[in-house]
């Protein structure tokens, strides 16, 4: 006997397509698989972004401390011009979310300095988990 396909013989019960069933369901899996991949994709930015400024944080954090043997103080503001000449070429004083970066001194030998993350939002003790901090 031989092969229908290769004849190209075919009874009228046979089909030869596929049901409307049959692709809503393979559509319906397409979506669900490119939904989970949005999801991962935006997680894997954010992680980016909070790295970057964790990098940039730590690298200004040097620079402030260049500054404090340098002076003996830590400087009022980081917009300072005697401040900014000591800034890696690579390090900007805005976050990945387009945000300065946030420094307050605390003392004469203290400061705290953040990325208010990406809320961007200066947040309070039940909204701060997602600021980047330093601090000496």
């Amino acid at each position: 006997m031989q092969n229908k396909a290769i004849t190209g013989r075919f009874s009228k019960n046979e089909r030869l397509a596929f049901t409307l069933i049959e692709l809503m369901i393979v559509i319906a899996i397409i979506g669900i698989l490119s939904g989970l991949s949005m999801g991962i994709a935006g997680y894997a930015r954010r992680k980016a972004q909070e790295g970057k400024a964790r990098g940039e944080i730590e690298k200004l954090q040097y620079v402030l401390q260049n500054y404090l043997m340098e002076n003996g103080t830590y400087p009022v503001l980081l917009a300072l011009p005697d401040l900014t000449n000591m800034f890696p070429a690579d390090v900007d004083l805005i976050d990945p979310w387009k945000e300065d970066y946030v420094y307050v001194r605390t003392s004469a030998s203290g400061f705290r300095l953040y990325s208010k993350g990406i809320d961007c939002k200066d947040g309070n003790n039940e909204d701060n988990a997602d600021n980047i901090e330093a601090g000496r």
